[in-house]
Protein backbone atom coordinates (compact mmCIF):
# COMPACT_ATOMS: atom_id res chain seq x y z
CA UNK A 1 0.00 0.00 0.00
CA UNK A 2 1.30 3.58 -0.53
CA UNK A 3 1.22 5.86 2.22
CA UNK A 4 0.54 9.45 0.88
CA UNK A 5 0.06 12.67 2.06
CA UNK A 6 -1.86 15.90 0.50
CA UNK A 7 -0.09 19.36 1.84
CA UNK A 8 -2.99 21.95 0.18
CA UNK A 9 -4.92 24.47 1.98
CA UNK A 10 -7.21 25.16 -0.77
CA UNK A 11 -9.94 22.18 -0.08
CA UNK A 12 -11.12 22.17 -4.30
CA UNK A 13 -7.17 21.38 -4.99
CA UNK A 14 -7.06 18.78 -2.17
CA UNK A 15 -10.46 17.46 -3.18
CA UNK A 16 -9.23 16.97 -7.35
CA UNK A 17 -5.74 15.32 -5.63
CA UNK A 18 -7.56 12.50 -3.68
CA UNK A 19 -9.96 12.55 -7.16
CA UNK A 20 -6.92 11.40 -9.04
CA UNK A 21 -5.08 8.97 -6.90
CA UNK A 22 -8.43 6.88 -6.64
CA UNK A 23 -8.59 6.95 -10.47
CA UNK A 24 -5.08 6.05 -10.20
CA UNK A 25 -5.90 3.38 -7.84
CA UNK A 26 -8.59 2.02 -10.08
CA UNK A 27 -6.76 2.28 -13.13
CA UNK A 28 -3.45 0.82 -12.06
CA UNK A 29 -3.86 -1.76 -8.98
CA UNK A 30 -2.51 0.22 -6.62
CA UNK A 31 -3.72 0.66 -2.74
CA UNK A 32 -3.27 3.95 -1.45
CA UNK A 33 -4.08 5.33 1.89
CA UNK A 34 -4.48 8.97 1.93
CA UNK A 35 -3.85 11.52 4.04
CA UNK A 36 -5.36 15.13 3.77
CA UNK A 37 -3.24 18.17 5.34
CA UNK A 38 -5.14 21.84 5.55
CA UNK A 39 -1.62 23.80 5.73
CA UNK A 40 1.96 22.86 6.36
CA UNK A 41 2.07 23.49 10.41
CA UNK A 42 -0.46 20.91 10.71
CA UNK A 43 1.33 18.74 8.25
CA UNK A 44 4.60 18.87 10.55
CA UNK A 45 2.79 18.41 13.70
CA UNK A 46 2.26 15.08 12.63
CA UNK A 47 4.93 13.91 10.33
CA UNK A 48 7.04 11.41 11.48
CA UNK A 49 9.86 9.75 9.63
CA UNK A 50 8.51 7.13 7.24
CA UNK A 51 5.46 7.74 8.13
CA UNK A 52 4.54 8.64 4.23
CA UNK A 53 5.78 7.10 1.52
CA UNK A 54 4.35 10.39 -1.23
CA UNK A 55 4.05 13.63 -0.14
CA UNK A 56 1.99 16.08 -2.79
CA UNK A 57 3.20 19.77 -1.21
CA UNK A 58 1.63 23.31 -2.16
CA UNK A 59 4.02 25.58 -2.33
CA UNK A 60 1.95 28.74 -1.60
CA UNK A 61 0.46 28.89 1.43
CA UNK A 62 -0.52 30.63 4.39
CA UNK A 63 1.89 30.91 7.77
CA UNK A 64 4.10 28.38 6.17
CA UNK A 65 5.04 27.68 2.51
CA UNK A 66 5.81 24.30 1.09
CA UNK A 67 9.38 24.79 0.36
CA UNK A 68 10.07 25.77 3.96
CA UNK A 69 7.80 22.91 5.41
CA UNK A 70 10.31 20.51 2.77
CA UNK A 71 13.35 21.65 4.95
CA UNK A 72 11.99 21.16 7.99
CA UNK A 73 10.57 18.05 6.83
CA UNK A 74 13.94 16.56 5.10
CA UNK A 75 15.33 16.78 8.79
CA UNK A 76 13.47 14.44 9.68
CA UNK A 77 12.93 12.27 6.58
CA UNK A 78 15.68 12.32 3.90
CA UNK A 79 14.20 9.85 1.40
CA UNK A 80 10.61 10.33 1.42
CA UNK A 81 9.33 11.45 -2.43
CA UNK A 82 8.20 14.69 -2.20
CA UNK A 83 6.19 16.07 -5.64
CA UNK A 84 5.26 19.87 -5.37
CA UNK A 85 2.31 21.54 -6.33
CA UNK A 86 2.28 24.45 -7.59
CA UNK A 87 0.77 27.39 -9.81
CA UNK A 88 4.03 29.78 -9.55
CA UNK A 89 6.52 28.63 -12.52
CA UNK A 90 9.28 30.30 -11.39
CA UNK A 91 9.48 28.40 -7.96
CA UNK A 92 9.79 25.05 -9.67
CA UNK A 93 14.01 24.98 -9.36
CA UNK A 94 13.52 25.70 -5.48
CA UNK A 95 12.24 22.02 -5.97
CA UNK A 96 15.76 20.79 -5.76
CA UNK A 97 17.29 22.26 -3.40
CA UNK A 98 15.35 19.76 -1.14
CA UNK A 99 15.22 16.83 -3.76
CA UNK A 100 11.68 17.01 -4.94
CA UNK A 101 10.91 14.20 -6.95
CA UNK A 102 8.47 16.04 -9.00
CA UNK A 103 6.43 18.88 -9.48
CA UNK A 104 2.69 19.21 -11.04
CA UNK A 105 1.85 22.51 -12.28
CA UNK A 106 -1.82 23.40 -11.06
CA UNK A 107 -4.67 22.76 -12.11
CA UNK A 108 -3.87 19.51 -11.87
CA UNK A 109 -4.00 17.68 -15.21
CA UNK A 110 -4.39 13.90 -14.71
CA UNK A 111 -2.24 12.75 -16.89
CA UNK A 112 0.70 14.68 -15.66
CA UNK A 113 -0.30 13.37 -12.55
CA UNK A 114 -0.19 9.66 -13.47
CA UNK A 115 3.17 9.94 -14.72
CA UNK A 116 4.60 11.23 -11.70
CA UNK A 117 2.69 8.69 -9.84
CA UNK A 118 4.18 6.08 -11.85
CA UNK A 119 7.27 7.35 -10.97
CA UNK A 120 6.95 6.99 -7.17
CA UNK A 121 5.41 3.42 -7.48
CA UNK A 122 8.52 2.47 -9.40
CA UNK A 123 10.25 4.16 -7.05
CA UNK A 124 8.88 2.17 -4.12
CA UNK A 125 9.31 -0.75 -5.77
CA UNK A 126 13.09 -0.49 -7.16
CA UNK A 127 15.57 -2.80 -4.99
CA UNK A 128 18.24 -0.69 -3.50
CA UNK A 129 21.88 -1.04 -4.72
CA UNK A 130 23.91 -2.28 -1.36
CA UNK A 131 27.42 -2.39 -0.14
CA UNK A 132 29.61 -3.67 3.11
CA UNK A 133 31.69 -1.17 4.93
CA UNK A 134 34.43 -3.06 7.45
CA UNK A 135 35.33 -0.14 10.10
CA UNK A 136 37.56 -1.85 12.69
CA UNK A 137 35.79 -5.03 13.72
CA UNK A 138 32.59 -4.58 12.87
CA UNK A 139 30.80 -4.73 9.17
CA UNK A 140 28.02 -2.33 7.74
CA UNK A 141 25.50 -2.88 5.45
CA UNK A 142 24.59 0.05 3.60
CA UNK A 143 22.30 1.35 1.07
CA UNK A 144 23.72 3.07 -1.52
CA UNK A 145 21.08 5.77 -2.10
CA UNK A 146 22.17 6.62 1.81
CA UNK A 147 25.44 7.57 1.15
CA UNK A 148 25.93 11.49 1.35
CA UNK A 149 29.30 11.87 0.76
CA UNK A 150 32.49 10.26 1.11
CA UNK A 151 35.08 12.00 3.09
CA UNK A 152 38.93 11.49 2.82
CA UNK A 153 41.39 12.17 5.53
CA UNK A 154 45.06 10.91 5.14
CA UNK A 155 44.42 6.68 5.41
CA UNK A 156 41.01 6.92 6.35
CA UNK A 157 37.76 7.65 4.62
CA UNK A 158 34.43 8.57 6.24
CA UNK A 159 31.21 7.49 4.86
CA UNK A 160 28.32 10.13 5.60
CA UNK A 161 25.15 8.62 5.82
CA UNK A 162 21.77 9.62 6.36
CA UNK A 163 22.56 7.35 9.91
CA UNK A 164 25.33 8.46 10.53
CA UNK A 165 29.48 8.20 9.87
CA UNK A 166 31.27 4.98 9.37
CA UNK A 167 35.09 5.50 8.84
CA UNK A 168 36.99 2.91 7.21
CA UNK A 169 40.78 2.42 6.56
CA UNK A 170 41.19 3.13 2.71
CA UNK A 171 41.81 5.98 0.09
CA UNK A 172 39.65 7.87 -1.52
CA UNK A 173 40.65 6.25 -4.94
CA UNK A 174 39.66 2.76 -3.67
CA UNK A 175 36.34 4.02 -2.49
CA UNK A 176 35.82 6.01 -6.32
CA UNK A 177 36.49 2.42 -7.66
CA UNK A 178 34.06 0.79 -5.66
CA UNK A 179 31.70 3.64 -6.30
CA UNK A 180 32.16 3.67 -9.90
CA UNK A 181 29.16 2.36 -11.05
CA UNK A 182 27.00 4.87 -8.75
CA UNK A 183 26.14 8.81 -9.15
CA UNK A 184 29.47 9.97 -7.37
CA UNK A 185 31.54 12.59 -8.56
CA UNK A 186 34.44 14.64 -7.09
CA UNK A 187 33.84 17.97 -5.47
CA UNK A 188 37.99 18.26 -4.92
CA UNK A 189 40.51 15.75 -3.71
CA UNK A 190 38.65 15.22 -0.20
CA UNK A 191 34.90 14.48 -0.94
CA UNK A 192 33.43 12.31 -3.34
CA UNK A 193 29.58 13.31 -3.52
CA UNK A 194 26.39 11.53 -4.20
CA UNK A 195 24.46 13.45 -6.85
CA UNK A 196 21.06 12.50 -5.57
CA UNK A 197 21.66 14.34 -2.65
CA UNK A 198 23.03 17.75 -3.45
CA UNK A 199 20.60 20.51 -2.42
CA UNK A 200 22.55 22.84 -4.27
CA UNK A 201 25.75 24.31 -5.91
CA UNK A 202 26.78 28.23 -5.38
CA UNK A 203 30.01 29.74 -6.22
CA UNK A 204 32.88 27.01 -5.05
CA UNK A 205 30.38 25.37 -2.14
CA UNK A 206 28.04 22.45 -2.56
CA UNK A 207 24.93 21.70 -0.02
CA UNK A 208 25.12 18.16 0.42
CA UNK A 209 22.43 17.16 2.95
CA UNK A 210 23.19 19.46 5.84
CA UNK A 211 27.27 20.11 5.26
CA UNK A 212 28.46 22.92 2.74
CA UNK A 213 31.35 21.13 1.18
CA UNK A 214 33.97 23.37 -0.68
CA UNK A 215 34.37 22.83 -4.64
CA UNK A 216 37.90 23.26 -6.22
CA UNK A 217 38.37 25.61 -8.88
CA UNK A 218 39.50 21.79 -11.28
CA UNK A 219 36.41 19.73 -10.27
CA UNK A 220 33.51 22.23 -10.56
CA UNK A 221 32.92 22.12 -14.25
CA UNK A 222 32.68 18.35 -13.97
CA UNK A 223 30.34 18.61 -11.05
CA UNK A 224 28.16 21.08 -12.44
CA UNK A 225 27.72 18.73 -15.61
CA UNK A 226 27.03 15.66 -13.74
CA UNK A 227 24.58 17.11 -11.60
CA UNK A 228 23.14 19.14 -14.86
CA UNK A 229 22.70 15.52 -16.68
CA UNK A 230 21.38 14.38 -13.30
CA UNK A 231 18.49 16.14 -12.97
CA UNK A 232 17.34 16.20 -16.35
CA UNK A 233 17.58 12.29 -16.08
CA UNK A 234 15.90 12.12 -12.91
CA UNK A 235 13.29 14.57 -13.03
CA UNK A 236 11.37 14.51 -16.20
Amino acid sequence: MLKIAVCEDDPAAAALCRSHIGRFEEENGVACAVSIFSDAVQFLDAFRAGMFDLIFMDIQMPVLNGVEAARRLRKTDPSVSLVFVTDLKNRIADGYTVEAMDFIVKPMNYLRFSVVMKRAVKRMSRPKSEIFLQSGGDVFRVAVDDILYVEVSRNRCFYHTKDGVIEVWSSLKKEEERLKSYPFVKANSCYLVYLGHIRSISGDTVQVGNDSLTISRSKRKELMEAFTAYVANNHL
